[in-house]
């Protein structure tokens, strides 16, 4: 959010405070009751942050690139969180 409201100043924050409020609301439910629903939403979201705002995007500056891969790259490892702590528990009994 604070890069976003460097990039482009105050008139997009009450949108970001938005977005950030509806996924710790998505989070509360991962967390809480272990909502597989929400999961979905929550990493779908991500998802389609990244193919909007920098995949297909017709602006393509590094900043724009730069939140896209960090979007598809949290949706990926929100996704695959279980495999990924089973693999680096693995790795860690040594």
């Amino acid at each position: 959010m604070i890069l976003v409201f460097n990039k482009v100043g105050a008139e997009r924050l009450p949108i970001q405070i938005g977005r950030l409020l509806f996924q710790g609301f998505l989070i509360f439910f991962i967390w809480e009751f272990k909502s597989r629903t929400a999961l979905f939403i929550l990493v779908a979201f991500h998802l389609i942050t990244a193919l909007l705002n920098g995949f297909l995007s017709n602006y393509k500056t590094s900043f724009h690139t730069i939140v896209a891969v960090y979007h598809l790259s949290l949706a990926l490892v929100m996704y695959f969180n279980n495999y990924l702590q089973k693999l680096f528990a693995k790795t860690n009994d040594h």
